[in-house]
């Protein structure tokens, strides 16, 4: 609050480090590359996409969820039989 008060919206500031006398860039000033730069990025190796991450586990917890119910009643049941006897 000290910095930006009540009706500004917070930006980067320029900091000034000791070992740059010049400060930081900041975000809003960084370089931006186009579609052609960054396809070249990739088709050297310098940038790679990651494919989404395909989520498999999904059948295994419907395993879980339907067996653990059955094994519990399975368990009661003969428990119950092993009282009654």
């Amino acid at each position: 609050m000290d910095y930006f008060g009540d009706d500004t919206v917070p930006y980067q500031r320029r900091r000034i480090l000791p070992q740059r006398p010049l400060g930081e860039l900041p975000v809003s000033q960084m370089a931006r590359y186009d579609d052609h730069h960054l396809n070249q990025l990739i088709t050297s190796g310098q940038l790679k996409y990651f494919t989404r991450v395909i989520d498999r586990s999904s059948s295994v917890y419907r395993g879980v969820i339907f067996l653990v119910p059955i094994a519990s009643i399975a368990l009661l049941i003969a428990t119950l039989i092993l009282v009654i006897r």
